[in-house]
């Protein structure tokens, strides 16, 4: 009867299986037998060390009872009791070890009596040197001490040479051990075929077992991207060569790039060549040295504009230990950096202004010392005992009269300086006609001009609502006016015109004056270069007027223009916004 194919496999497998279980047990005898020897040798060679050891306990403790015999400090004898401690304690493992080894057990009697003959001549020498610190005692007891070492480094000898012979019978049994374990290897290589049959069956069950490591990697990554992508500091990762390789979505949501915009591109597809030289150098460095490079601050266009980063890049170490590429991590310093240049702007306009106010008080003390000087003066004539004319006494009056003005203007122009810088001036802006409050300056000064034989004129009477505060914006036409015809010559022209363009009203008042040149032009509103000149017809001023008009311009969102050529004449020009009603 023929056996089918599925027995004949049965039958193989059920004959290779106890063939598999007799040699393994087999090796597994011979395996016992090889450890147990192996157990001993090793056995063996602790013993050795371990008397080794005691040997050289036994030196060390002569060693620190000669140093304690030589200076007396008790460190040393502390050291030596710890150390005779130890020698007993060394007396009675060995004794532990060699309970049934009767060579063993009589080297060691006699070794112990041998020891404590040291110990007892030791202390009788350290009793005798505490009492008398005489070395000649420490000469007398010295041969009997000798002897005993002798007799201790006898014994151990002793133990020595009974260990090397067995140990050398361990080594042979060793030594056959192995050439079994040998003898069973080759006949296991024999029943090899055998076994890959089984392995057949262990490798489906392996693999399955990968399949399922792979599974738990890829889900280990997985989690590992996602908690990479939910961190809010920007993370990118670049190979040897430099090319992107992964962003996190904090890096794609800073620069605007997507990660797949990236993979595979470097620095140079997407930035510009400055920039991207300097990034490409530090990568470079990275990957050469395998040093980070921590905290620079990179200025980056991207799609939203100009941003800061801090940015620190690392080494990318690879399973074998080297360097594969570069990790950086970075974040979005742009807003620090913007605070940090404001408050720079800041500190530096806090600086000007305060050795602008400085220079300022400094010319107006001189421009308050002066006056009060010639008025101190006069008074001081006036209030002499000498006989003084009428027509004298008339003329300082008038003189006095005109300081006090000089000085009342110049207080009052700086109490309205000082109140504007220190925010105390209300700005109220309202809706109003600049044509009346023109036509109002000029009624003003129609007769201070008609004096002077000067041609005042507004070229626009069309009616112009603005959007500002009134008093400051009369304030500034009442001074330019002021300006102007203070320093037009008679029979000259001071012009005002008024136009409305690009929701702003433009006001421009020209005259026919003494001009300026270009350096006096730049000087104009500066409140430390602040001087004031003397009209056509010897007219003072505070030399404050322009600063404010300056002032206030700007604080109604307008700005001042000046133009002019030296004995020709001066415009001045500024704006203020048109009333958005009024703009179509």
């Amino acid at each position: 009867m023929s056996l089918g194919f599925k027995n004949k496999i049965t039958i193989a497998f059920a004959l290779s299986f106890i063939v598999v279980i007799s040699i393994s047990f087999w090796v597994y005898l011979t395996n016992l037998e090889l450890v147990e020897n192996n157990n001993l040798v090793s056995h063996s060679y602790y013993k050795s060390a371990k008397i080794d050891h005691f040997r050289l306990l036994i030196d060390h403790a002569e060693v620190l009872q000669n140093a304690f015999f030589e200076n007396g400090k008790k460190n040393f004898l502390r050291l030596y009791e710890a150390t005779i401690d130890s020698i007993l304690d060394d007396i009675d493992y060995f004794k532990s070890l060699y309970v049934a080894d009767k060579d063993h057990k009589n080297i060691l009697d006699s070794l112990e009596d041998a020891i404590k003959l040291y110990i007892l001549k030791s202390q009788n020498d350290i009793n005798g040197f505490k009492r008398s610190r005489m070395k000649d005692y420490l000469a007398r007891s010295q041969l009997e001490k000798e002897n005993a070492l002798l007799e201790i480094k006898h014994h151990i000898d002793s133990l020595n040479k009974v260990g090397e012979t067995r140990l050398i019978e361990r080594l042979d049994s060793l030594n056959s051990s192995s050439r079994k374990a040998t003898a069973t290897f080759i006949i296991l290589v024999i029943i090899n075929l055998v076994v890959l049959v089984i392995s057949y069956f262990l490798l489906m069950n392996g693999t399955k077992k990968r399949e399922a490591a792979e599974k738990t990697l890829r889900e280990s990554e997985s989690k590992l991207r996602t908690i990479i992508n939910n961190v809010p500091t920007m993370i990118f990762v670049k190979d040897k060569n430099n090319k992107y390789i992964h962003v996190n979505n904090a890096f794609s949501n800073k620069t605007t790039l997507m990660e797949n915009e990236l993979i595979n591109k470097t620095v140079y597809d997407f930035f510009p060549q400055e920039i991207a030289e300097k990034m490409d150098a530090e990568d470079k460095s990275v990957i050469a040295n395998g040093e980070p490079i921590l905290g620079i601050e990179e200025l980056v266009d991207t799609r939203e504009g100009k941003k800061w980063f801090l940015v620190s890049k690392v080494p990318f170490i690879d399973e074998n230990g080297k360097v594969s590429g570069v990790v950086g991590v970075a974040d979005d310093i742009t807003l620090r950096k913007q605070a940090e240049e404001k408050l720079k702007e800041s500190e530096q306009k806090l600086r000007e202004l305060n050795a602008s106010k400085d220079r300022f008080f400094s010319i107006i003390a001189h421009d308050l010392r002066s006056p009060f000087s010639a008025l101190l003066g006069y008074a001081e004539i006036l209030n002499s005992e000498e006989q003084i004319e009428q027509d004298d006494i008339k003329s300082f009056v008038t003189t006095i009269h005109s300081l006090g003005k000089s000085i009342l203007d110049l207080l009052e122009n700086l109490l309205t300086w000082a109140k504007v810088q220190l925010n105390g001036i209300d700005y109220s802006p309202e809706c109003f006609s600049i044509s009346e409050v023109i036509d109002n300056n000029i009624k003003l000064f129609k007769l201070v001009a008609e004096k002077k034989r000067i041609n005042l004129l507004f070229t626009n009477n069309k009616d112009v609502k603005v959007f500002a505060d009134k008093e400051m914006t009369n304030t500034v036409v009442r001074n330019l006016i002021s300006n102007a015809i203070k320093f037009t010559r008679s029979s000259g022209n001071v012009i005002i015109d008024l136009e409305d363009k690009n929701r702003f009203a433009h006001i421009s008042i020209l005259d026919t004056g003494v001009g300026m040149n270009a350096e006096q032009v730049q000087q104009l509103f500066k409140i430390d270069k602040r001087a004031s000149s003397l009209g056509t017809e010897g007219e003072k001023g505070s030399g404050l007027g322009l600063v404010l008009c300056k002032e206030f311009v700007e604080k109604n969102g307008g700005e001042i223009f000046v133009e002019s050529i030296p004995n020709h004449g001066s415009k001045f020009s500024f704006t203020i916004p048109l009333d958005s009603s009024s703009v179509s």
